[in-house]
This record gives structure tokens, sequence and C-alpha cells, in this order.
């Protein structure tokens, strides 16, 4: 029996339902190249946008993250990866605000 669905809706995965996104495509969070630009389009394009964060300052998070927010609604993500970040560094960027 033939599938009803469109093709482009065969994409549709759990995965995009955790995530808020349309198509299970997930930008890796390359650091130095992932950065608002690709994430906001990846996001736009119904894919899950992720920033690449790591072993950056807390001012230039978030100014990428002001930045995806600017260019797109849909939903996206931060990589930090805290085995490559310096702890001191590290709680900044997640510890408790104020």
């Amino acid at each position: 029996m033939p599938n009803p669905r469109p093709p482009h809706q065969n994409l549709r995965t759990p995965v995009c339902d955790l995530l808020g996104c349309e198509h299970p495509i997930l930008l890796a969070g390359m650091g130095g190249v992932a950065r608002s630009e690709l994430a906001a389009a990846v996001a736009e394009a119904g894919g899950y946008g992720i920033l690449g964060m790591v072993r950056e300052s807390p001012k230039l998070i978030s100014q990428e993250i002001d930045a995806v927010r600017a260019r797109t609604t849909k939903p996206f993500a931060v990589n930090l990866i805290p085995a490559a970040t310096a702890p001191v560094l590290l709680a900044r960027l997640v510890g408790p605000r104020r």
C-alpha cells in the first residue's frame, strides 16, 4: 500500500517532536563556523540549529544567542563541551544567574 504522506513528511521522527523542529537534521555545533547565521538558517529551514560556542567568552555567547533570536523564532541549542572548557569559564557559562 502506498504511503499517503508527502515525501518530505516521511522525514519526521520522534526527535523532531522532542526538539521542536520539522526535520531530523541537526547542525553540529562546530566551533568557529557554526555561528548565528548558520544556526538560524538551519532552524528556519526546519532543522535544529546548534551554535558552536566551546571555549568562547560569555559575552560572545550572549551576542550569538541574541543574533540567532533576531533571525528566527525557531528552537536552537548552544554547544558547550565541559571537558574542553576551563572550569572557571564553565562555571561562568552554566552557573546560576544573578
